[in-house]
């Protein structure tokens, strides 16, 4: 087991450095300059690209960022905030983006895993058309257009919902509750599609497992519903519902770049595109960077969890026995 997790670690910071790498040669050969506004006269363009080390060669300028981001200096915006470092520039962004992915998975999980057990357990009953209506619709629907009923609705019935986030603030009088609160509409957009996705699956694994010989062996041995759901079923169900986390992480992700921008919330996605807007590099750069290491951290949580859920996984030298 430690094994296979020193070699996933590995495998891991071979893919956060190769995807560094096409962003940084994708954002030199990408047409356009941070310092192409027409007031800056050419002799002070000289300067400045002089002093953010852009006149030198590409794979110097490579060399020099690599270096620095394994000293854990992600650079200094050029553009936004000029010569203010990056890493604290993405260090508020990235908490409220992370905050706002992981209420929406959760939120999304829990919800979608009772619906799914739910219709399992009373299948061509309501609850089973029920929960194959919200999958259908769930899975069809993008987040953005959630988001544009949700404000609709919130409009007409629910008014005491806030409308735009609010970041915690004693100053200001706003507290983490209200922070929370005004997160409602952001994560009920999020978490509609991770509930159709979860839902679905949970209801076909159950059924399955409903089905195989163990649990017909444990009836047979006395145990009533309840026991037979919580000792047997439902934990060996779950097990192929941590595989579609990542999946989800990544829909989250791309969610959450229209979803931000509806309700006001300063995530890590609008830092992103106002620095891609303005060629702020080094922003742009340890935006791209702190999404790939979410993902790549997610999809090795999710191998670890096997093991956790269901003891007759064992993770040895990277072979699932």
């Amino acid at each position: 087991m430690f094994k296979y997790v020193l070699k996933r670690i590995g495998q891991m910071l071979i893919t956060l450095f190769l995807i560094m790498t096409i962003l940084f040669l994708l954002l030199k050969i990408t047409p356009g300059s941070p310092f192409s506004n027409p007031k800056i006269t050419p002799t002070l363009r000289a300067q400045l690209e002089e002093k953010y080390g852009l006149d030198k060669p590409i794979l110097t300028q490579y060399g020099m960022y690599l270096s620095n981001v394994l000293q854990g200096d992600l650079g200094e915006s050029i553009v936004m905030i000029k010569n203010y470092p990056v890493k604290d520039m993405v260090a508020e962004p990235l908490a409220i983006t992370i905050k706002l992915g992981v209420i929406s998975l959760f939120v999304g999980s829990a919800i979608g895993i009772f619906l799914g057990a739910l219709a399992a357990l009373n299948r061509n009953r309501f609850w089973d058309y029920f929960n194959t209506i919200i999958a259908v619709v769930g899975v069809s629907v993008p987040a953005f257009v959630v988001a544009m009923v949700l404000l609709i609705l919130r409009q007409d019935y629910f008014p005491f919902i806030p409308l735009i986030f609010s970041k915690a603030d004693p100053i200001k009088g706003v507290t983490a509750l209200d922070e929370l609160v005004s997160l409602t509409l952001p994560v009920v957009s999020l978490s509609f599609g991770v509930i159709a996705s979860i839902s679905r699956y949970m209801r076909t694994e159950l059924v399955e497992v409903y089905n195989t010989d163990y649990i017909l062996l444990a009836r047979a041995k006395g145990l009533n519903k309840r026991q037979v759901f919580t000792r047997h079923a439902f934990r060996n169900a779950l097990v192929p519902i941590i595989t579609v986390m990542g999946p989800m992480v990544v829909a989250l992700m791309t969610g959450s770049v229209v979803v931000e921008k509806f309700f006001g919330v300063p995530g890590l996605s609008q830092l992103t595109i106002k620095s891609i807007n303005v060629k702020d590099t080094f922003v742009t750069l340890a935006s791209e960077l702190l999404y790939s290491l979410m993902f790549v951290v997610t999809m090795l949580i999710v191998d670890l969890l096997y093991g956790v859920i269901d003891p007759r996984i064992r993770l040895s030298g990277g072979d699932k026995k």
